[in-house]
């Protein structure tokens, strides 16, 4: 009986652990913002797409997009825009051009965002895109940790575990207000990935020993 609410107290322990552990890890990846977080897709790899816009919805948007990666393969971000309209509540709406596909709107939860653009680009508002980690337009590196607004398109865009794309609506001309999404980059894994592995070795750790101590206590 000893060993057992040794191991009931040493779970307790674990698991308040675990929860604190989870605690900070959530402030790492939300500072100065709290953002509604939207786990999608399946697969060991993660990418990640963020939405500010706060006439599209009051918190920005953080898709969370589980797959598998195809280094011979990989997503563009517009492949993986629509892989998470494909999955969620938003609606894409996007015009081809010459030069490749342009967002033009984004709708969620019956919100619409629209850019009103000029045919000469010269006044108006936009999408504007952002990326972290990748290649921006397939051949440069898009600097991880740091909002980098995007030089090239969506379409050319490759898309690598860990990087991030970004979306905020912004103004053309003289100024004009272009600002890359208020959530912050992060290294941190999705929250509730490392606290949940750590209790679950520590639940197995904890009864596999219950379980080969307590006939010895018997005898």
């Amino acid at each position: 009986m000893l060993i057992q609410l040794k191991a009931q107290l040493l779970f307790s322990l674990a698991f308040m652990i675990g929860i604190s552990w989870l605690s900070s890890l959530r402030a790492a990846v939300l500072t100065g913002v709290d953002p509604t977080i939207i786990s999608v897709g399946t697969g060991v790899d993660i990418s990640y797409v963020v939405i500010d816009e706060s006439s599209l919805y009051s918190t920005p948007l953080e898709f969370v997009y589980h797959y598998t990666y195809d280094s011979n393969n990989p997503l563009t971000g517009y492949d993986l825009l629509k892989q998470v309209t494909n999955s969620t509540l938003l609606v894409l709406g996007t015009t081809s051009f010459s030069f490749g596909d342009s967002l033009t709107s984004l709708t969620y939860v019956g919100n619409t965002v629209t850019s009103t653009t000029a045919p000469d680009f010269s006044s108006g508002t936009y999408w504007s895109y952002y990326l972290a980690g990748g290649l921006d337009g397939g051949v440069d590196p898009a600097l991880p940790g740091q909002w980098n607004y995007a030089n090239n398109g969506m379409g050319s865009r490759s898309v690598a575990p860990g990087s991030w794309d970004g979306w905020s609506f912004a103004s053309w001309g003289a100024g004009g207000v272009d600002t890359p999404p208020s959530v912050p980059i992060s290294a941190v894994p999705e929250p509730a990935t490392i606290p949940l592995t750590l209790l679950s070795v520590a639940t197995l750790f904890l009864f596999t020993r219950w379980k080969t101590t307590t006939p010895k206590e018997i005898i």
